[in-house]
């Protein structure tokens, strides 16, 4: 039995994963979203041979590219807050020969003994945590020995933020119009109201404290819905827009406090 505890919470918390439709014309947003997965599922998947647990799994979208990569040996597990969410995510997997075994429960408090899970995969999700630090500690306690946590986070410091943040407040002293040119009812580089703290690198970096030691950091993607890289991007023929990507991808990859997204990968302190 891997349950240790039932987990009793009366919150609730919003998707944030956003409409596939809003997006897949946009050219930054396509690739950044499939590079995104593509990263956190191969580093997730990356040497694992035993059990692979999503926190913050949502409506399983993860946990389902995790099983379509067909790992040998793999078990799926997912936990999210959210009651609509875990009840989606058992639906999507009602057909599925071996379905994710999905639990509704608390990152703070994870329902599960000691030792459980070769690999934790924790995407987009830190930073809706009410206690990282606590997470951080369970995720140590039910790693198993030689186990691996991946956490992927939202930069709102990247360099696609820092220039729309100086750009806004450039157009506010010249008392031009400030509204999101992005059309979004929030400014993109403005952290959501549901979000506990705003991520960027130097967080990422002082996370583990004691519970876990920092294996690697990397970046994902650069200028992420920067209207000027967007306009540039449609403008292009399609093969010198994706090599633009790429070699902007590239550079995000060693330079993760000014890419979109930073992956991080933790081990126990004592390996």
């Amino acid at each position: 039995q891997l349950v240790a505890t039932v987990v009793s919470s009366n919150n609730e918390i919003d998707s944030d994963i956003p409409p596939r439709e809003l997006w897949e014309n946009d050219r930054d947003s396509v690739f950044y979203f499939d590079t995104v997965v593509k990263r956190v599922i191969d580093t997730t998947l990356d040497g694992a041979h035993g059990r692979v647990l999503d926190v913050g799994s949502g409506d399983g979208h993860q946990l389902l590219a995790l099983l379509r990569a067909g790992q040998a040996g793999v078990r799926l597990y997912g936990i999210d807050l959210s009651r609509v969410l875990v009840e989606r995510a058992r639906s999507a997997f009602e057909h599925e020969p071996a379905p994710p075994a999905i639990v509704w429960g608390t990152s703070e408090r994870l329902p599960y003994v000691d030792g459980a899970f070769d690999r934790i995969v924790c995407q987009g999700s830190l930073d809706h945590f009410g206690d990282a630090a606590a997470f951080l500690a369970e995720a140590s306690r039910v790693l198993a020995p030689g186990g691996r946590l991946v956490i992927a986070l939202q930069n709102f410091d990247s360099a696609s933020c820092r220039i729309s943040r100086l750009l806004y407040r450039v157009r506010g002293a010249l008392r031009m119009s400030r509204a999101d040119p992005t059309g979004g009812e929030r400014p993109y580089w403005q952290i959501p109201h549901n979000h506990t703290f705003k991520g960027n690198a130097r967080v990422m970096r002082d996370l583990g404290g004691r519970s876990l030691r920092l294996d690697r950091m990397y970046g994902v993607s650069m200028f992420w819905l920067l209207p000027s890289w967007r306009r540039l991007l449609r403008l292009l023929p399609a093969g010198a827009a994706g090599a633009l990507l790429r070699a902007a991808d590239a550079f995000a990859r060693r330079t993760p406090s000014l890419a979109d997204m930073i992956i991080s990968v933790w081990r126990l302190p004592q390996e």
